[in-house]
């Protein structure tokens, strides 16, 4: 048993009203006296008396009264009867009422549950505990105190079935431990409680001198069963005398040797109610008294002579039957068993209960079980039973496992009947009438464990065949061969191109959300991308777990037919990659061109670096102005060097404002992807280019717009390219001019130092189509034109 001293103020006070409220509802009644308190406070004890309301607790013999004082709740408690004056207990129980404090006796405690117990420190009064006999180890308990494992005594958990007798137990250890450490030879408490009846004794001297006799030979009986049997002996002798219900008082006193003595026998009937007297003389019993049945085992007569009880033994271990070991009724032994062999069979009738449910040796889960009867509190009662006699253990999954077939029967044999399954039919209908099933155990079909039905999925009236955790692999196994329609395996791909195939992308997040609790796919976070694991493993799991029949928990299917993949493998460099890496194309199949960005960008600079060596030649400076004449048009001269420049093809000299082709490795490289332009070029994106020139690059601000992507069915979005060549000081101008348009357009931007006084900016916008008019006439309007 796991517990933690509870430290909160709101719990400790719940727990205190749940342990007063126990107390006085247990209480016969109460009356207002003065209680005198001794408690440890402030390094040393303070006493203080007050006048207070004493319940008095008959069936325990003991008394009790509250007060709070201290930041305590107090409760003490003291033996027989509370008076008016001079109420002084034996035992002191007080808790913190706001946080720990470990000066006082007591602690509320609450396990993993929520239930609260109370615990006595070990270490309060110096007393013996190892003398205490309660329903755990040694009367010991552990328990966490300001993160610290303390020892405490077990008192009692609140709000159990038992626990006033857990209670009852404490208060008589305590008391008898006092007494030992006082010196006292006998327990006070101890005899506090009747031998026949098992109520507190509480004797107050009778006027008939009878009673008081017996009294002083019999001090372990209380005063009612004192007068019972009293009634029942004298009764006896009378009636050897006069056998008839209505006699006359002179008749018996002429039949009997000691007249005084029946005189007072007959004053103890008339006082006891057993005899009524008609009128002068004349008496009639009034009760029936089981005399002639029974046979007295107390000595009220003079003699001092005890008559003997004959000696019953249990009919299964065979001790002898007393009252302190039976069962009665009154005074009456009722059963032919000791209290613990009655114990014992009534485990046998939970274990017959409890196996219409679980098996042996299987483990399952309270909560399963006691879903599934009527009566809960009967079958809580069943497992705390089987739990006291170790046939029910708790395993390591917080459930709960019947010992073996072979022991539950050999206890069975012993102390009850075995219940065979033709057998006591009204147990099966009382436990549960309209259950088809009663077991809450199953078996996985696919995993083929035995486990709780908790962990299975509702079908209908009944549960799934597969357990939650096969069924959720299931789905697993449908979300691979679905993400396996768009996603090639071991092939790094982005969410966004996943989901972009998609209308409704919930459906597909849902699988790609499941692949990734089950670690089958996997991020890269430096690239933001994702890759699935490789096909052997995929197709492993979809084996063991998918079948043809799949049933779909979560989300209904969705068609997988001539869906578009989300990867594609360049022409050229023969590269599978994610189909954002490639450009958009309205007349290839798949909207998009055959090469990979990057390839299709160095055929773009190769195709440009042949034409220009064609024109000027290697190793041989040239000025703009040159390239201009040669090709007859300045903004494709233009275009031309910004993509040799940024592919790092040509050199330029800012001293002579002059460029040059160097035959290097790089050149090669590039020189010779020049034959492959022919299967290609239709293909490689260029930008278009108009005849409109800005002549004069030096004095004005070039803002050409040099690339606008197709209309596409497959994207709602254009995107744009603008290049602009400010003087240096008209950067800031230009970036204000189209601030509104890439605050939530833009994409990317690049800005280089073009010539010593000059800086050149490129912009890539991705509009949406619907603002893409929109966004050109703004453009338009502050002179960015076409190239």
């Amino acid at each position: 048993m796991s517990l933690n001293v509870l430290d909160n103020k709101f719990r400790i006070n719940l727990a205190n009203n749940d342990f007063y409220n126990i107390l006085s509802t247990y209480s016969a009644k109460s009356i207002s006296g003065n209680v005198q308190y001794e408690i440890f406070k402030d390094n040393d004890y303070a006493d203080f008396n007050f006048l207070q309301n004493i319940f008095y607790l008959k069936d325990l013999g003991i008394w009790f009264s509250y007060i709070k004082k201290y930041n305590r709740h107090i409760y003490v408690f003291g033996a027989d009867k509370p008076q008016n004056f001079n109420n002084k207990p034996f035992c002191i129980i007080d808790f913190s009422d706001s946080g720990i404090n470990q000066d006082t006796t007591a602690v509320f405690a609450q396990d993993k549950k929520g239930r609260v117990s109370i615990l006595y420190r070990v270490n309060q009064n110096n007393l013996d505990w190892n003398s205490f006999e309660l329903d755990i180890e040694g009367g010991w308990i552990q328990a966490k105190e300001n993160g610290i494992n303390n020892y405490f005594i077990f008192i009692g958990e609140l709000n159990s079935i038992n626990f006033i007798e857990t209670f009852k137990k404490f208060i008589i250890d305590y008391e008898k431990n006092i007494s030992s450490k006082n010196g006292l030879k006998d327990n006070a408490l101890k005899e506090n409680f009747c031998e026949s009846c098992g109520n507190a004794i509480s004797f107050i001297k009778s006027d008939n001198e009878i009673i008081n006799e017996l009294h002083l030979k019999n001090k372990n009986l209380c005063k009612p069963c004192i007068e019972k049997l009293a009634a029942e002996y004298v009764t006896k002798k009378i009636k050897e005398k006069i056998k008839v219900t209505i006699f006359n008082k002179d008749s018996l006193l002429e039949r009997v040797d000691e007249p005084d003595l029946y005189q007072s026998y007959l004053k103890l009937l008339v006082e006891l109610g057993y005899l009524k007297e008609i009128n002068k003389n004349l008496f009639i019993f009034d009760k029936k008294t089981n005399s002639e049945d029974q046979e007295s085992s107390f000595n009220i007569e003079k003699t001092g002579k005890k008559e003997k009880i004959k000696e019953e033994k249990c009919v299964k271990c065979g001790v002898v039957l007393s009252s302190n070991n039976s069962i009665k009724s009154g005074s009456k032994i009722i059963s032919d068993k000791c209290k613990d062999c009655t114990r014992k069979t009534y485990a046998v009738k939970a274990l017959n209960h409890l196996e219409e449910y679980v098996d042996p040796g299987i483990s399952f889960n309270k909560d399963d079980l006691l879903k599934q009867v009527d009566n809960k509190t009967r079958f809580l009662d069943y497992l705390w039973t089987l739990e006291e006699f170790d046939l029910l253990e708790k395993d390591n999954k917080n459930g709960y496992v019947l010992k073996s077939a072979d022991v539950l029967l050999k206890f069975k044999e012993k102390y009850g009947k075995v219940i065979k399954e033709s057998e006591d039919k009204t147990i099966v209908e009382t436990i549960s009438k309209e259950k088809t099933s009663k077991k809450i155990i199953k078996e996985c079909e696919t995993c083929h464990q035995n486990l709780p039905i908790s962990k299975f999925y509702k079908s209908g009236d009944g549960y799934t065949d597969k357990c939650k955790e096969c069924s959720r692999k299931s789905y697993a196994a449908k979300a691979i061969i679905e993400i396996k329609n768009y996603v090639v395996p071991e092939v790094e791909f982005y969410k966004d191109d996943l989901l972009k195939q998609f209308e409704n992308t919930t459906q597909i997040l849902d699988y790609f959300w499941t692949l990734q609790d089950f670690d089958f796919i996997e991020h890269n976070e430096k690239n933001n991308t994702y890759i699935l694991k490789p096909e052997k493993e995929l197709n492993s799991f979809i084996q063991k777990y998918g079948d043809e029949n799949m049933v779909d928990v979560f989300i209904d299917e969705i068609p997988a037919e001539n869906t578009p993949k989300t990867v594609k493998e360049c022409l050229t460099c023969k590269k599978v990659l994610p189909v954002s890496s490639f450009y958009k194309s309205s007349e290839s199949n798949d909207g998009l061109i055959a090469n990979c960005k990057k390839c299709s960008d160095k055929l773009n600079a190769a195709s440009i670096l042949s034409e220009i060596t064609n024109h000027i030649g290697i190793g041989f400076p040239f000025s703009k102005k040159d390239l201009f004449s040669r090709l007859g048009n300045p903004n494709r001269a233009n275009y031309y060097i910004w993509v040799l420049l940024e592919h790092d093809l040509i050199e330029h000299n800012d001293s002579t404002d002059t460029f040059i082709i160097e035959d290097n490795e790089k050149y090669q490289e590039y020189i010779k992807l020049a034959p492959k332009l022919k299967d290609t070029s239709e293909e490689t994106p260029t930008t278009p280019i108009e005849e409109n020139a800005i002549e004069s690059e030096e004095n004005s601000i070039i803002k050409d717009i040099i690339y606008i992507s197709e209309i596409s069915d497959l994207n709602n979005y254009r995107t744009v390219v603008l290049r602009g060549i400010v003087q240096n000081h008209e950067l800031y101008q230009i970036l204000e001019e189209i601030k509104n348009i890439i605050t939530s357009n833009m994409t990317n931007m690049n800005c280089d130092r073009y010539k010593e006084k000059l800086i050149k900016l490129i912009v890539e916008l991705d509009i949406e189509n619907e603002k893409f008019e929109e966004t050109l006439d703004y453009l338009h309007s502050h002179q960015w034109k076409k190239f």
